[in-house]
């Protein structure tokens, strides 16, 4: 089975949904005025939240579903929309990056869950490389706004902010009696591409991601002594 039905299948509705997760408010972190250090490969460990971290953070045990070192191919055909079917994606990330970590958690099996989240984290030789990669990634996002697309599940896509250094989006599960949505970020720090995505049963998920990829904003501007 390929990387990406793995995650994919995964990121889909459970059969039955429990009570879902309180949203947690963020904003987006304010840059330093001058950035420091290059980060290395060796930084991941500290950019990536831990399993109880993220799982303090939806509020439901967390479990390691996925502990992956390169970013996952998309479909060709989705165009550049192929860089939202979740974190990590290579059409988002490309191909210049030194170092790669994605992480896949849920509450439950992978046929049964109420929470699933994400989070990559891909270092770049430089700041100016890890910014090309962002803007190249990002440019093609707003065609993607209200974009429906079948792959193991029916998705419509809906971009909600396109930035120099962020973006924002989310993507609902269409063919369902219920609501199943996947909130995800993408920021560019120094010469860090941080992504997080945080699915579930309400729009809590939209805290979650702005809550996580806060913290790893935060550990990436730390590390860099800016």
């Amino acid at each position: 089975m390929r990387l990406l039905a793995a995650l994919a299948g995964l990121f889909t509705a459970a059969p039955v949904l429990a009570a879902c997760a309180q949203p947690i408010d963020g904003r987006g972190v304010v840059p330093p005025a001058h950035a420091g250090r290059a980060l290395s490969g060796g930084d991941l460990d500290n950019i990536l939240l831990t399993p109880p971290q993220l799982s303090g953070v939806v509020g439901a045990k967390l479990g390691l579903q996925a502990d992956v070192a390169r970013p996952v191919a998309g479909d060709p055909a989705e165009g550049p929309c192929a860089g939202l079917d979740t974190v990590g994606m290579q059409p988002f990330i490309g191909d210049g990056f030194s170092a790669f970590r994605l992480l896949l958690l849920s509450d439950g099996r992978a046929t049964q869950h109420d929470h699933v989240v994400a989070e990559a984290a891909a270092v770049y030789p430089d700041t100016a490389s890890a910014a090309k990669a962002f803007t190249a990634a990002a440019a093609g996002l707003p065609t993607c706004d209200g974009r429906n697309v079948k792959t193991e599940a029916a998705w419509r896509f809906a971009v909600n902010d396109v930035g120099a250094d962020t973006v924002r989006w989310n993507k609902e599960q269409t063919d369902l009696p219920m609501l199943w949505v996947c909130y995800g970020q993408a920021r560019v720090r120094v010469n860090v591409i941080v992504q997080v995505m945080s699915c579930q049963g309400d729009d809590g998920g939209q805290g979650n991601a702005d809550a996580i990829s806060n913290r790893m904003s935060a550990s990436v501007w730390e590390l860099s002594g800016g």
